[in-house]
């Protein structure tokens, strides 16, 4: 990925932080601290826009009534490998 050059303005303080975290060996330079910054928001706001979207889910009665529906469509299915699966290894939990 190439890097392009851009100014960013950061108070004193900010910038001083910084540059005590890179001093200990956090980063190796400013540039690397802002950059592993920057990606962990990044991450972190993607993060949140999925969270917010099962949220949702959870209150969309359509969905609810189709997961309801996949769930008994699935349960004759799950029962025969259960039972395949105990007939091959035992039962499960063994004891």
């Amino acid at each position: 990925m190439a890097n392009v050059r851009t100014t960013v303005a950061l108070p004193d303080r900010v910038l001083k932080e910084i540059d005590e975290a890179v001093s200990r060996g956090v980063a190796s330079s400013r540039n690397e601290w802002l950059t592993k910054a920057a990606q962990r928001e990044l991450r972190r706001e993607r993060e949140a826009e999925i969270d917010a979207a099962f949220r949702r889910m959870g209150e969309d009665e359509e969905y609810k009534r189709e997961a309801e529906q996949v769930a008994r469509d699935f349960e004759a299915i799950d029962r025969e490998a259960w039972a395949a699966l105990e007939a091959e290894a035992g039962p499960y939990p063994p004891g």
